[in-house]
């Protein structure tokens, strides 16, 4: 057989082969036919076949083929991912069947790469980080670019292995190099940021607004902060900073929503409104979002636009640790510290630890700074208090602050948090 009339999108493929418009395949493989459609296709496809006889005359012959979608892209696929066939989900919307689904795929299809990344989204998804930073090496290995940026996010990250900002910068280099927005997000924000490598300002907001265009909401949140700010050289411009946000917001990015809120609380490039500021950060804390429970914890401990409440301001500020934001943990031990003699220092020391544990990108140096201030009775109390709550020991070694810090890291880790959301 030879295919006569090759779809105009899409991939034609047998197991052991992607087809070409002009190519042959045997009658016994024509059950094995398979249809990659582009992105949003339903329509069934008619493909086109000739029928070839030992006396070289020919018929010509049909096929119709159903796109359908695979459980596990349903499941775990990733929006803008260059090799993927659905829409795709964030992070936050992975469900817990995602795992089934995927493992079946990949056993099913042990060839498509994708499948073997999808797992690896639907693993980091429940906490099964050492399997899923398997599954992300062997589709990486396999051709799947979004799987390279991925792995470079593991080692900015320390995610499942030794935090490597180098090795980091070098595979999303390589993802961006190859088209992928995610890559070209986060070598742009290196590149402007100078994270790990020589800052070139030009050439990382260029990869950032490249990336926006394509429509990832990551891209339109940094770009939201340099024009909010003017970072970098870069002038200031609050107008399209919340363009930017507002397209984010529109595409259900719970960060667009939490950075959103800030600026309808401060009242840059929008009318301040503290009640449209509450309602997106309520939002965004109810998608899973990290860093939106300090933001309205903040305003219930100031008082801004509600009626001043520490008790809830203490609640959200220690959602915030839990969910990995080491702004809200440095807070909550403010918090503490502003009740005066009432204030529990080894509280306040078991939160500063927390702080510096989680400051993976050394942006908050005063955690570390205000914790050397304590004295060692409070934070030896508070060091007792996490080796309770720890399953397994983390060595005694280093000061009496690295002790600390490393067992507050522990206890968050062991708590299987998201470190798909950061």
């Amino acid at each position: 057989l030879k295919v006569a009339s090759y779809p105009a999108t899409g991939t034609l493929s047998l197991p052991d082969r992607t087809l070409t418009p002009d190519a042959s395949l045997r009658a016994d493989e024509v059950e094995h036919l398979r249809y990659e459609p582009q992105i949003g296709t339903v329509k069934p496809l008619i493909v086109g076949l000739e029928i070839r006889a030992d006396d070289n005359s020919s018929k010509p012959a049909s096929m119709k083929l159903s796109p359908s979608v695979d459980p596990c892209d349903t499941a775990a696929g990733e929006p803008l991912d260059l090799q993927g066939v659905v829409p795709g989900l964030l992070p936050n919307e992975i469900g817990a069947g995602a795992v089934d689904a995927c493992e079946t795929a990949v056993k099913a299809y042990p060839d498509v790469p994708r499948f073997r990344y999808e797992l690896g989204r639907a693993l980091l998804a429940v906490g099964k980080v050492e399997d899923a930073r398997t599954a992300i090496e062997e589709a990486a290995k396999r051709g799947h670019v979004r799987a390279v940026f991925e792995l470079g996010y593991l080692h900015a990250t320390g995610t499942g292995t030794a935090q490597d900002r180098t090795q980091a910068n070098a595979l999303y280099k390589a993802a961006s190099d190859k088209g992928d927005p995610y890559g070209m997000t986060s070598w742009g924000r290196a590149l402007f940021n100078g994270y790990g490598v020589r800052p070139d300002t030009a050439k990382g907001l260029d990869l950032l607004l490249k990336a926006a265009a394509m429509g990832h909401t990551y891209a339109m949140n940094d770009l939201a902060a340099i024009f909010t700010e003017g970072r970098n050289g870069v002038t200031a411009d609050p107008d399209r900073a919340v363009a930017f946000l507002q397209a984010g917001v529109q595409r259900q990015d719970m960060y667009s929503m939490n950075l959103l809120g800030r600026n309808y609380l401060s009242g840059q490039g929008v009318d301040k409104d503290p009640k449209m500021a509450l309602t997106l950060f309520q939002r965004a804390i109810d998608l899973g979002q990290p860093y939106a429970p300090a933001s309205l914890g903040r305003m219930y401990r100031d008082g801004s636009g509600v009626e001043r409440d520490l008790a809830e301001a203490q609640r959200l500020f220690e959602l915030g640790t839990m969910r990995g934001d080491q702004s809200g943990a440095y807070d909550r031990a403010a918090l503490e510290m502003q009740k005066g003699d009432k204030a529990n220092q080894a509280v306040a020391a078991r939160f500063l630890a927390f702080a510096a544990a989680l400051d993976l990108r050394k942006e908050l140096p005063e955690a570390r700074k205000t914790l050397a201030k304590f004295a060692a009775k409070p934070k030896t109390a508070a060091l007792e208090q996490l080796q309770q709550e720890l399953k397994s020991k983390v060595a005694a070694t280093g000061s009496l602050d690295t002790q600390l810090i490393n067992a507050a890291r522990g206890v968050w880790e062991e708590a299987n948090p998201r470190r798909d959301l950061f």
